[in-house]
């Protein structure tokens, strides 16, 4: 996770370089020589010259780059290769130095697209290289991964799974291009807030063990939207934040559903509820899987009785699956993001996100009111609760 109160200052540089070359064969190979070349030219020059954005904005299409064969026994390209450096720097550096490191950053990116076209080009179709920047476990910096544009996340699942194997990371996704970092003027254009339980304290490493999701999700919450579902809409908005963590990570591609959406595929499903749904009445949490069900969400469901029943241990959730859960009793309804042990002490508390929330989306107001850790002891004064555990797909 990237450090809040670092004092290392972080440089985004985008822009484009122009790229040229001659290709003297038109076959695959001949295409990859020239490509390689015209790259290594650039980068031997150690002079770039590009127009930098300093602005954060993102490409909205880009096209592959076709080679077409004429008459003509040599063939110029040109084209612009769409540079995007993040570059942590000590502020006491002296710009010169920076300058350097601006340097180097790039033609490390140059030398990364030309691994990413040696190995994509297709024919005599080049792909167009684009960066994406990821945050990893225990890293105070970002990771950048080259990918083809135009080219699926399943097509590059064998690139994920080296970097996997270089990295030592575990099988759950990190280098989906979904889950690509978002920067802090991406986060204040977004329409809803992400990720919002990072801005509460952190509990003592010290003293508790934490186990808690993994990856991005949306929080969805009562009164969004416009919506008037303060007394009823809570479970709904649980489903809308699983449905979006599964979005964030890359495993469906479907826009997270509206109330509307979500009460059409109830109706669905069962048209018993239609007098449910146009009543607004509390609506069972097994029924409500069906709405999960629609977008190929596999999940367990299981009722707990607190005096009666052993409660589940959420930990074995969090390091095998890490999805976020939902929690339903009575009238009431949550989102649990994570667990905290302390074996010695036998206390355990669990990371709430209160889907039951109807202010504005005001990101010191929902991590004051919203969002918490709290005792465990808060279930067991129910007389019984539901939960919905999500079941993540496997692959990365």
């Amino acid at each position: 996770m990237l450090p809040i109160d670092s004092e290392d200052l972080l440089f985004r540089i985008k822009g484009g370089i122009q790229l040229e070359g001659v290709i003297n064969k038109t076959d695959e190979e001949g295409i990859k020589a020239a490509f390689q070349e015209a790259i290594n030219e650039l980068i031997s020059k150690k002079v770039i010259n590009m127009k930098v954005h300093f602005e954060l904005a993102t490409l909205d299409h880009v096209e592959n780059v076709i080679i077409q064969h004429n008459k003509m026994s040599r063939i110029h390209f040109k084209l612009t290769l769409p540079i995007d450096v993040v570059l942590f720097v000590d502020p006491a550096d002296p710009w010169g130095k920076i300058q350097d490191q601006f340097v180097d950053a790039i033609i490390t990116q140059l030398s990364a697209m030309d691994k990413c076209i040696q190995r994509y080009t297709n024919g005599k179709t080049v792909p167009m290289p684009q960066a994406f920047h990821f945050e990893l476990p225990e890293k105070t910096t970002l990771t950048t991964v080259i990918y083809p544009a135009g080219i699926s996340d399943e097509t590059l699942e064998p690139q994920r799974k080296e970097l996997h194997a270089l990295l030592g990371l575990d099988n759950k996704p990190f280098f989906r291009r979904s889950m690509a970092f978002c920067f802090p003027s991406d986060e204040m254009k977004a329409k809803y807030l992400r990720n919002v339980h990072k801005y509460i304290p952190t509990l003592n490493p010290d003293e508790f063990q934490i186990f808690g999701v993994h990856g991005s999700y949306i929080f969805h919450h009562c009164m969004q939207d416009n919506e008037n579902d303060a007394e009823w809409g809570a479970l709904y908005r649980c489903f809308q934040v699983i449905i979006s963590w599964f979005n964030c990570q890359g495993y469906i591609n479907k826009p997270t559903p509206t109330l509307t959406e979500m009460q059409d595929i109830l109706t669905k499903f069962d048209e018993g509820f239609v007098n449910v749904v146009e009543g607004k009445d509390w609506i069972p949490l097994e029924q409500m899987v069906a709405i999960l069900n629609a977008f190929s969400i596999s999940t367990t469901t299981k009722d707990i009785r607190p005096e009666v029943d052993e409660p589940i241990d959420l930990s074995i959730h969090f390091k095998e699956q890490a999805t976020p859960v939902a929690f339903t009793a009575e009238s009431t309804a949550c989102v649990v993001l994570g667990i905290a042990v302390n074996e010695e002490a036998n206390i355990r508390k669990i990371l709430v996100l209160d889907t039951g929330y109807t202010g504005n989306d005001d990101l010191a107001t929902i991590t004051e009111k919203a969002v918490d850790w709290k005792d465990e002891e808060f279930l067991m004064g129910l007389e019984a609760y539901g939960i919905c555990l999500p079941q993540r797909p496997e692959g990365v």
